[in-house]
């Protein structure tokens, strides 16, 4: 079974809710802009690069094409969803895509000991790319290059995995294929979430999208904005819950903290509240 501390096999996962065999060796390879400065390659990321259907697979084609001598294989799920099948098992440890969107790649950037190896192909990826009739194209009409492929992702399927969530509300598509692969219904998340089914018992997730990428280039106002809708759609319901006891506890999980909140801590009156500016 995954443990905290290993990487979330995303390729395999997948290709397992797309009902696509999974080879070995797969990763997860997106399409990225890098954005250069002086000293630092900042990762822009790819949602902003809508990709056409048209230029994703003329990219792979020619990529296939490039590497058919050594043995990459180059797929998509959807135009922005790549996958990259290496020839033999490498030992990489790399940085999912969300962590490393608005870094400077350097801090970031493949290791382990077949790092060198994807050093030499990403090289050579990436000189296809810059002088690709595509992104001479998207540069007439004033988009954003694909430059470079982020890699991350890799690993065998879990076949252990064991739920504990009935039902995931989400709008990420990979929450949704890891909710497909161990068979959990998933749902798009809702403008408010006191109308979910609070009543039935059952364990419910709601996975919500990392802001750290949009403070890391500056957005803080975007942040905030997006923390206070989430207050009022989501944060201010669930605790009204909880002080009714439909909901008996909540629990709520980060990149690096844990808390647990259950309708009975609300009745300990005799807890000093500390206001936000003090702690």
């Amino acid at each position: 079974p995954l443990q905290a501390q290993d990487e979330l096999p995303a390729a395999a996962f997948r290709l397992r809710a797309h009902q696509q065999p999974v080879a070995e060796a797969m990763w997860c390879c997106v399409p990225v802009t890098l954005q250069a400065d002086r000293d630092s390659a900042v990762l822009l990321g790819n949602e902003q690069l809508s990709i056409t259907a048209q230029e994703c697979e003329v990219l792979l084609a020619d990529l296939n094409q490039h590497f058919v001598e050594v043995g990459l294989r180059f797929s998509s799920l959807t135009p922005q969803q790549w996958l990259v099948q290496f020839p033999r098992s490498l030992s990489l440890t790399t940085t999912p895509l969300h962590q490393a969107q608005w870094q400077d790649v350097r801090h970031c950037a493949v290791a382990g000991v077949d790092a060198q190896q994807w050093r030499v192909w990403l090289n050579e990826i990436q000189m296809l790319l810059h002088q690709h009739p595509v992104n001479q194209r998207r540069e007439e009409h004033a988009t954003p290059p694909i430059n470079s492929l982020w890699l991350w992702g890799g690993g065998s399927y879990q076949t252990t995995v064991t739920p504990s969530l009935d039902i995931i509300y989400s709008d990420d598509a990979l929450i949704y294929d890891l909710a497909r692969t161990m068979a959990v219904r998933s749902e798009v998340l809702p403008l408010n979430v006191a109308t979910l089914p609070w009543g039935k018992k059952e364990n419910i997730g709601l996975f919500l999208f990392d802001l750290a990428a949009l403070f890391a280039q500056g957005d803080y106002l975007a942040g905030l904005t997006i923390l206070k809708n989430w207050d009022n759609r989501i944060f201010k319901p669930i605790l009204a819950k909880l002080k009714t006891g439909e909901i008996e506890e909540l629990r709520l999980i980060t990149d690096h903290y844990y808390f647990v909140l259950r309708s009975r801590h609300l009745l300990r009156w005799w807890r000093r509240s500390n206001n936000f500016r003090t702690c």
